[in-house]
Formats: C-alpha cells, sequence, structure tokens
C-alpha cells in the first residue's frame, strides 16, 4: 500500500468516520502503519579512495559524479529533517564514508558539520583509511565533535605486508593514526577507534581454499600459500598499547569475495540456497552514491540495483516503492539470477572461512 494512501486513510479515519467505522478502519490500518522504516544513512560522498586495496573491486561507484555536492547534501539533510520523512523513519545513525574516502573531499569537514547541524542527536560515523586523514583535520574532527565512531583498517605489520594489500605508504598512515590517539586523549575526547586487520595472509588463502582462484589484483606469481605467514599477531601487539579500553578495539576482518565477482560463473544449486546476508541492512539502511543514487547495499560497488535517485524523488517515494519492495521479496526467495547484478554472484557476499589451524596465536 501506497504511503499517501496510508497517510489519507488515516486522515479520513480521524475526522470523517463514526466512531465504530472509525476503530474498524484503524485496526484495518495498523499492520501499515507499524513500518519501522529506516534507522541508517550512508552517505558516499565520493566514491575515491587513496588506498587502492586488493579486496576491494577495481571500479566503484556507477555515476558520473565522483564527489557530491553541497547542494545535494542540503537537499537531502532537509528532507531527513522534514515532518514526512520522520513520519516513517527514525534515523540514529548516519555513516559518512560509505564506498570511498570522505576525507579526500574538499569540504568533508562542512559535511559533518551539516549533518551535525540538520540531524542533531544522531551518530556520526566515518571509515577511513588514515591517508588522508591528516592533522589539521584531525584537529577540526576532534575539536568540533564532528565524529562519534572512527574505523579504519591496518592491514600489514611491515611497510611490504601493508603494500601488498593496499598499494600505500604505511608510514603516512601510521603517524596520522598516532597522531590521532595522542590528539585525543590530550582533549579527552570520547570517540572509539576501531582497528580492523584482512591480512594477505588471510585473503590471498580465503579466496584460494574458497573459490579456487587468486585475486585478480594479486601483483606478481601466485604464492605458495602453505608458507604465508599470518601477521594479524604482530600488528595486534604494534597497536594494542596504544588503544584505550574497552572503547577502542582491534579485529580480524570477515573476509568477503566482492573484488572477484568477474572471475566466477553465476552461482550453481549449491550457491543458490545461500541467504543474502545484507539483506537486513537493504531493509533498514539507505546507501546514497554522490550523485544522490540510492543503491541496494555497500557491496554493490558499481551501484547497479539502482533503487532511484534521493533528488530526483522523495526518500518515502523510493522506500514505499515497487522497485525496493520487488528487490527485497527477490532476495528473500533467493532468486538472485532474477535481481541480477552483484546478488548474482551471491557466494561473493558470504564469509569466506580458512581453517583455524592456519592462523598463528594471537597474544592475550
Amino acid at each position: 500500500m501506497n504511503w499517501k494512501t496510508i497517510h489519507t486513510l488515516s486522515r479520513v479515519r480521524r475526522y470523517c468516520l463514526p466512531h465504530s467505522l472509525n476503530k474498524e478502519l484503524g485496526r484495518a490500518l495498523r499492520p501499515y502503519k507499524k513500518i519501522p522504516g529506516l534507522t541508517n544513512i550512508n552517505f558516499s560522498f565520493t566514491n575515491l579512495c587513496a588506498a587502492d586495496c586488493i579486496y576491494c573491486p577495481s571500479q566503484r561507484g556507477g555515476g558520473t559524479a565522483r564527489f557530491m555536492s553541497r547542494l545535494s547534501l542540503e537537499t537531502i539533510l532537509k528532507e531527513c529533517r522534514s515532518r514526512a520523512f520522520q513520519k516513517f523513519h527514525n534515523i540514529q545513525i548516519v555513516s559518512a564514508g560509505e564506498n570511498g574516502d570522505i576525507f579526500l573531499h574538499k569540504e568533508c569537514l562542512d559535511f559533518l558539520r551539516m549533518i551535525r547541524r540538520f540531524l542533531p542527536g544522531t551518530k556520526v560515523q566515518a571509515y577511513t583509511n588514515f591517508r588522508m586523514f591528516s592533522p589539521p583535520l584531525i584537529d577540526a574532527v576532534l575539536g568540533e565533535g564532528l565524529l562519534d565512531f572512527i574505523g579504519c583498517n591496518i592491514d600489514g605489520a611491515d611497510q611490504e605486508s601493508y603494500f601488498k594489500v593496499k598499494r600505500t605508504d604505511l608510514g603516512v598512515v601510521t603517524s596520522h593514526l598516532f597522531y590521532f590517539l595522542k590528539k585525543r586523549r590530550r582533549l579527552w575526547k570520547n570517540i572509539p577507534l576501531h582497528i580492523q586487520v584482512l591480512t594477505y595472509h588471510d585473503y590471498v588463502k580465503s579466496v584460494h581454499n574458497c573459490l579456487g582462484v587468486f585475486p585478480e589484483k594479486l601483483q606478481g606469481q601466485p604464492p605458495d600459500t602453505a608458507v604465508l605467514k599470518d601477521d594479524f599477531p604482530l600488528i595486534r601487539a604494534q597497536f594494542l598499547p596504544y588503544l584505550d579500553h574497552p572503547k577502542d578495539k582491534i579485529l580480524r576482518s570477515a573476509v568477503i569475495a566482492w573484488a572477484e565477482r568477474d572471475q566466477l560463473k553465476y552461482p550453481d544449486e549449491a550457491a543458490c540456497a545461500l541467504d543474502c546476508p545484507q539483506l537486513d541492512r537493504i531493509e533498514k539502511e539507505a546507501f546514497i552514491a554522490p550523485d544522490g543514487t540510492w543503491y541496494a547495499c555497500c557491496w554493490d560497488g558499481k551501484n547497479e540495483l539502482a533503487l532511484g535517485n534521493v533528488l530526483k524523488e522523495s526518500f518515502n517515494e523510493i522506500y514505499f516503492g515497487t522497485k525496493r519492495r520487488r528487490l527485497i521479496e527477490s532476495l528473500k526467495r533467493r532468486e538472485f539470477a532474477l535481481v541480477g547484478g552483484p546478488c548474482a554472484k551471491i557466494q561473493c557476499c558470504q564469509e569466506l572461512k580458512i581453517p583455524k589451524a592456519s592462523f598463528s596465536a594471537c597474544p592475550k
């Protein structure tokens, strides 16, 4: 049922019907009015990144826009503050680093300030590799309290292993990261930092053992997976003493092979029996590209499953629209070939696991 129809019937029930019919219509509308709505909005202010990770697709972003404009963000945030939006949705978390690094955007600080101004009380979080999160930006973010949570990846214990995964300089990253930790402690800011670790050992071995291929972005000759060393314990030992517990964490990342879709064939019958691991997020969250496109989820790297454009349609029109409803129904029925796009290779959305014996013991 269209949301405008629900709203109209509710007004008719309230003002135009006798008590008995009012009660009956209210009971009939109850299942439709109890829609959970959106809880999260994930903004891709830019689909560019300063790193070139082995576990990320080469091409990200399906639109022509690489950076979101100030006017676009202001238009979206004004709608999020409107009564029509808040009638159905309760935004609790805004992610400012979806499928790209927000700190590559020259207006990143102004964007974070706008979110604080238009959506006070929401939790604002960002994921970054710290390559472009420089000291001046760190000073502003911490000084003004623009973020409530920061996540990052440290995927190698030294420059060689780090470069194999991310193709960028570990020295710059660690200098910015330690500056953030010192500045946060000096200002007594309670902003949690979660460090995710996806090592060369974990990714290469998981992809090879579970999918039977080597990573598409692997450089040089394929390594002997039997002799690959896991440097997660070294990374953990390097950074753990500088973190504040229990708010800060350093965790081993799950291995997702969304970068390997082009290597694999369409799923067989066994793969079609898998569930969509992102279904819950697709139902409760919006993923917004720089050009305003609302795409399916964070693993739809090329924005192939576009549900609409929030700069041309309202959030409610897309949220309650036929296209989004059919997508969710098809995913629930595991009709991945019918959905197409990244869902056609649903095995690349699953967590790949390798035997525990392959991991070194981690220091406690």
